[in-house]
């Protein structure tokens, strides 16, 4: 599931967008948990033809790379790159039976995800980063996960991206988002990003309040990017956030977004390329 729009009801646009991005950090809880799946009142790992969506891979464990195509392009995806298992064609998205038929580059992908490290943008590589990947989700005092991880999602361009770019979503956040907004635009661009913060302050007497600001390319139309700040209920009561860029390759044909915090915003760019690399390493012609 992701940012994706295939209804046109403003409501059900906005309830979408507010919980495309949670969808990663859900599988990623479940990765405590999901190391072995209960199938026909039997234990077992992964089918030779691959997790079911949603279930957590074991980077390191010896397994094929994942095939399949979007809108044609053939990928074959390595196995210690995925977060969680590839959702094909007439999957359900989430933690669903263990897959019966083997994908082939003739099979449809509708959505994967990728994890990498933040510092260096490169997947888990070693026992040490396979180590420091669960410890940052198991232990406390810990840094925030996505001050040194990024989930990566990736699926098709809708018809609305292939028509309008990300214009669509601006358009949307400006004009539609009431419960969040109205946004002021901000005299000074930043990282050479057109720059709305919601009038909207956190509300101190909700925890589950939230302040959000969006940036966006006004010139291509390929970026759109949003951040949403809160306030931790425990001393010291400092604020976080959380940050997602959402960008399009109209090359692949694919539609991203990339989890992190906004100490990393400044690296958009560097992170879009990396990232379109790396897809393009997944490329079969």
């Amino acid at each position: 599931m992701s940012l994706v729009i295939k209804d046109q009801s403003g409501v059900a646009k906005l309830v979408l967008l507010a919980i495309a991005s949670v969808i990663v950090a859900i599988t990623v809880t479940w990765i405590r948990y999901a190391q072995v799946r209960e199938h026909a009142g039997e234990k077992e790992t992964a089918s030779s033809f691959g997790d079911p969506p949603g279930i957590p891979v074991r980077q390191l464990e010896a397994a094929p790379n994942s095939v399949g195509n979007i809108s044609g392009i053939k990928y074959s995806i390595p196995h210690n790159y995925l977060l969680s298992g590839v959702q094909y064609e007439g999957e359900e998205p989430m933690f669903g039976p263990m897959r019966k038929i083997k994908p082939t580059f003739r099979t449809n992908i509708i959505e994967f995800s990728i994890l990498l490290r933040l510092s260096t943008l490169q997947p888990i590589k070693s026992e040490q980063d396979l180590r420091d990947w669960e410890r940052i989700q198991d232990e406390p005092k810990q840094p925030y996960l996505y001050e040194v991880w990024t989930t990566i999602g990736i699926e098709p361009m809708n018809a609305f991206m292939v028509k309008t770019r990300l214009k669509y979503l601006v358009d949307l956040w400006m004009n539609n988002d009431t419960r969040r907004g109205p946004y002021i635009q901000q005299k000074q661009r930043d990282f050479d990003l057109v720059h709305m913060i919601s009038e909207k302050k956190i509300d101190e007497s909700d925890s589950a309040s939230r302040q959000y600001d969006f940036y966006f390319d006004d010139k291509e139309w390929m970026t759109f990017i949003y951040c949403e700040t809160g306030r931790k209920q425990v001393p010291p009561f400092n604020t976080f956030n959380t940050c997602h860029i959402n960008f399009i390759d109209p090359e692949l044909k694919t539609f991203i977004y990339v989890d992190l915090t906004r100490k990393d915003l400044s690296r958009w760019q560097e992170i879009e390329r990396t990232v379109e690399g790396t897809l393009n390493s997944f490329v079969v012609n």
